[in-house]
C-alpha cells in the first residue's frame, strides 16, 4: 500500500510539474514596437514596416522614419506606406528593395482589385508633410520632393 501511495503522489507531482512548465513556457513575450504595423524582415535582414491605415502611415513617417530609411508607396490612393529601416545608412541591396516593393503591392488596393500598379521608393529626406502655400494635406498623405525610383 505504501508503494502504491508513493507512486500516486509521484504521478501527481509529475503532472503538476508538467502543468507549471507549460504555464511558464506560454508566458507573454515582450512585444516589439513595430508589431502593431504590417512588417517583415527581408532576406538580407532589413526590417520593413508598413501602415495598416492612414493614421499608422502618419505615425510611421512622423515618428519612426529616420535619415537613411527608404520610403515606399504604391501609386494608388489608399495604399499603405512601407519603410525599410536602414540603421547603418548604407546602400540598401536591390533584393531587399524588390521584396519591400512586392510587400507594398500585396498590401495595396491594387492587389484586392486585381489592378496593375507601380511602386516607387524615395529616401526619407524627400518625404515631407509641409504642403505648398494654399494647399491642404490630408491625414496619411505626404509630399514627395525630387526623383521617384519606380519598380
Amino acid at each position: 500500500m505504501a508503494i502504491q501511495a508513493a507512486e500516486k503522489t509521484a504521478l501527481r507531482d509529475l503532472e503538476k510539474h508538467k502543468i507549471e512548465q507549460m504555464r511558464n513556457s506560454n508566458k507573454n513575450r515582450k512585444v516589439f514596437w513595430f508589431e502593431k504595423f504590417s512588417w517583415f524582415v527581408t532576406s538580407e535582414n532589413y526590417l520593413v514596416i508598413g501602415g495598416k491605415d492612414a493614421h499608422q502611415n502618419e505615425l510611421l513617417v512622423k515618428k519612426y522614419m529616420d535619415k537613411g530609411d527608404l520610403f515606399f508607396h504604391c501609386e494608388l490612393h489608399g495604399a499603405a506606406v512601407m519603410i525599410i529601416k536602414n540603421p547603418s545608412r548604407g546602400v540598401v541591396p536591390p533584393m531587399s528593395i524588390e521584396e519591400a516593393a512586392t510587400f507594398e503591392v500585396c498590401h495595396s488596393p491594387s492587389w484586392t482589385n486585381n489592378v496593375l500598379s507601380s511602386v516607387y521608393w524615395v529616401n526619407a529626406e524627400q518625404v515631407s508633410k509641409t504642403p505648398p502655400t494654399g494647399m491642404f494635406i490630408a491625414t496619411g498623405s505626404f509630399i514627395i520632393r525630387g526623383k521617384r525610383n519606380f519598380i
